[in-house]
C-alpha cells in the first residue's frame, strides 16, 4: 500500500481520521488477495513476499515513533518483512534474525533458478540459499540512505547485528546519532552527544568501525 489516501470507493477517498482503518482494510485486502493468488500456484513454487519501506507515519502506533517512520532511515522506515516459501528450504513459522538487502533477492532468485550471476556482472547481491540451508551467514553490516547526496535532507546508515550508526552529512552542524539495538530496539536513546561524544570502549569501537565503513562506501582513503 503506497499511501492511506488511496479511492475507498469510486470517488471516495480515506477520511484522514479514519486512516488506520484503511489502512487495516488494506492489509487484510491484501492478505486475501495474495491467498486467492496462492491457492492457484503449485505447491513447489517458490514465493518471496517483501515490504519495500516501513508504516506511513499517520497510522503508526506506539511503542513505534510516527517519525521514525516511512521516509526515514530509523528501523521504523527500512526494517521490513521478508516472508519466504521456498520448497525444501524453508520451514512454516520459523523466523529468521539475518542480516539481509532487498539487494540479495537478484542472486537468490538466479540461485533458486540454477543459474549463476554473471562473472563479469558487479553486483553486492548475495544468495539467501546458503543461508537458509545453514551453510553461510547473513551480512555483518547493511547500508541504506534516504535522498540524493546533494540534497539537504541527505542522510545515511549503517548497521550491523548491534549497533547502527545514522549521519545527517548536509546539516550544519552535522548531526550524528549511534543506537544500541539489542537494548533500544527503537532508538529512542541516542549514546552519541554530538558535543561532548561519551561512549563506552565498546560502543567507541563500534563507532569507529561503522565510521570506517562509511568512510569506505564514499571512497576515502582508509591509508
Amino acid at each position: 500500500c503506497h499511501g492511506v489516501t488511496l479511492p475507498v470507493a469510486p470517488g471516495v477517498r480515506c477520511d484522514p481520521e479514519d486512516a488506520r482503518l484503511c489502512y487495516k482494510a488494506m492489509m487484510e485486502t491484501l492478505d486475501t488477495e495474495i491467498g486467492r493468488l496462492l491457492d492457484y500456484l503449485p505447491d513447489d513454487t517458490a514465493v518471496i513476499l517483501l515490504g519495500d519501506n516501513g508504516t506511513p507515519r499517520q497510522v503508526v502506533v506506539p511503542p513505534f515513533d510516527p517519525l521514525r517512520a516511512k521516509f526515514t532511515v530509523y528501523e521504523g522506515g527500512v526494517n521490513v518483512p521478508m516472508i519466504l516459501s521456498l520448497p525444501g528450504l524453508t520451514a512454516t513459522g520459523v523466523e529468521r534474525s539475518e542480516l539481509v538487502n532487498a539487494s540479495d533477492l537478484f542472486a537468490t532468485v538466479l540461485d533458486l533458478a540454477g543459474a549463476k550471476v554473471p562473472p563479469d556482472l558487479e553486483t553486492d547481491s548475495r544468495s539467501l540459499v546458503p543461508i537458509l540451508q545453514g551453510t553461510a551467514k547473513g551480512r555483518a553490516y547493511v547500508f541504506t540512505e534516504m535522498a540524493a547526496p546533494s540534497q539537504p535532507g541527505y542522510r545515511k546508515a549503517v548497521r550491523g547485528t548491534r549497533y547502527k550508526l545514522i549521519r545527517t552529512p548536509n546539516a550544519s552542524p552535522e548531526n550524528i546519532e549511534l543506537f544500541d539495538l539489542v537494548d533500544d530496539p527503537f532508538e529512542n536513546i541516542d549514546l552519541y552527544d554530538d558535543a561532548q561524544p561519551n561512549l563506552t570502549p565498546e560502543q567507541q569501537e563500534a563507532f569507529d568501525d561503522l565510521q570506517e565503513l562509511f568512510d569506505l562506501l564514499d571512497g576515502h582513503d582508509q591509508s
